[in-house]
Protein backbone atom coordinates (compact mmCIF):
# COMPACT_ATOMS: atom_id res chain seq x y z
CA UNK A 1 0.00 0.00 0.00
CA UNK A 2 1.39 3.38 -1.01
CA UNK A 3 0.96 6.43 1.21
CA UNK A 4 0.34 10.05 0.30
CA UNK A 5 2.06 11.03 3.55
CA UNK A 6 5.63 12.31 3.34
CA UNK A 7 8.25 10.56 5.45
CA UNK A 8 10.93 12.76 7.02
CA UNK A 9 13.79 11.18 8.95
CA UNK A 10 15.73 13.60 11.15
CA UNK A 11 19.53 13.40 11.26
CA UNK A 12 19.34 12.28 14.91
CA UNK A 13 17.27 9.26 13.86
CA UNK A 14 19.73 8.48 11.05
CA UNK A 15 22.54 8.60 13.63
CA UNK A 16 20.55 6.23 15.85
CA UNK A 17 20.17 3.76 12.98
CA UNK A 18 23.91 3.89 12.25
CA UNK A 19 24.65 3.21 15.93
CA UNK A 20 22.15 0.34 16.01
CA UNK A 21 23.73 -1.13 12.87
CA UNK A 22 27.24 -0.91 14.33
CA UNK A 23 26.22 -2.49 17.62
CA UNK A 24 24.19 -5.26 15.96
CA UNK A 25 27.06 -6.01 13.58
CA UNK A 26 29.46 -6.31 16.53
CA UNK A 27 27.26 -8.72 18.48
CA UNK A 28 25.48 -10.57 15.67
CA UNK A 29 27.31 -10.03 12.40
CA UNK A 30 26.55 -8.26 9.14
CA UNK A 31 23.58 -10.42 8.16
CA UNK A 32 21.76 -9.75 11.42
CA UNK A 33 22.62 -6.02 11.29
CA UNK A 34 21.31 -5.73 7.71
CA UNK A 35 18.12 -7.59 8.65
CA UNK A 36 17.44 -5.35 11.65
CA UNK A 37 17.97 -2.15 9.65
CA UNK A 38 15.58 -3.55 7.00
CA UNK A 39 13.07 -4.18 9.81
CA UNK A 40 13.43 -0.56 10.96
CA UNK A 41 12.88 0.65 7.39
CA UNK A 42 9.74 -1.51 7.12
CA UNK A 43 8.48 -0.02 10.38
CA UNK A 44 9.05 3.49 9.00
CA UNK A 45 6.95 2.61 5.94
CA UNK A 46 4.22 1.13 8.17
CA UNK A 47 4.18 4.33 10.25
CA UNK A 48 4.08 6.41 7.07
CA UNK A 49 1.09 4.44 5.80
CA UNK A 50 -0.69 4.23 9.16
CA UNK A 51 0.44 7.27 11.21
CA UNK A 52 -2.01 6.48 14.02
CA UNK A 53 -0.37 3.07 14.63
CA UNK A 54 1.87 4.33 17.43
CA UNK A 55 0.79 5.13 20.96
CA UNK A 56 0.60 8.73 22.12
CA UNK A 57 3.94 9.32 23.87
CA UNK A 58 3.00 12.52 25.71
CA UNK A 59 -0.56 13.48 26.62
CA UNK A 60 0.30 17.18 26.39
CA UNK A 61 1.56 16.68 22.82
CA UNK A 62 -0.80 14.19 21.16
CA UNK A 63 1.03 14.35 17.83
CA UNK A 64 4.14 12.85 19.50
CA UNK A 65 3.91 9.08 19.15
CA UNK A 66 6.00 6.01 19.83
CA UNK A 67 6.05 2.70 18.03
CA UNK A 68 7.63 -0.35 19.69
CA UNK A 69 9.91 -2.36 17.41
CA UNK A 70 11.63 -5.29 19.09
CA UNK A 71 14.28 -3.66 21.33
CA UNK A 72 13.70 -0.06 20.24
CA UNK A 73 11.10 2.69 20.26
CA UNK A 74 10.57 4.74 17.16
CA UNK A 75 9.60 8.24 18.25
CA UNK A 76 7.79 10.23 15.62
CA UNK A 77 5.64 13.28 15.11
CA UNK A 78 2.43 13.07 13.13
CA UNK A 79 1.78 16.25 11.14
CA UNK A 80 -0.65 17.14 8.37
CA UNK A 81 0.67 15.40 5.27
CA UNK A 82 3.88 14.15 6.91
CA UNK A 83 5.38 11.87 9.50
CA UNK A 84 8.71 12.93 11.01
CA UNK A 85 10.87 10.22 12.54
CA UNK A 86 12.59 11.85 15.50
CA UNK A 87 14.58 9.04 17.12
CA UNK A 88 15.06 5.28 17.15
CA UNK A 89 16.04 4.61 20.72
CA UNK A 90 16.35 1.88 23.28
CA UNK A 91 13.68 2.48 25.98
CA UNK A 92 16.34 2.33 28.72
CA UNK A 93 18.16 5.22 27.05
CA UNK A 94 14.91 7.16 26.73
CA UNK A 95 14.43 7.15 30.49
CA UNK A 96 17.83 8.82 30.89
CA UNK A 97 17.30 11.46 28.21
CA UNK A 98 14.81 14.20 27.57
CA UNK A 99 11.90 13.43 25.30
CA UNK A 100 11.82 15.08 21.86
Amino acid sequence: MRSNTDLIVLPEAEDDIRDIFKYTREVGGNTQADAYVDLIDSAFRRIQTFPEIGMVADETRPNLREYQLEHHLILYRREPGAVTILRVINPRRLRRSTRC
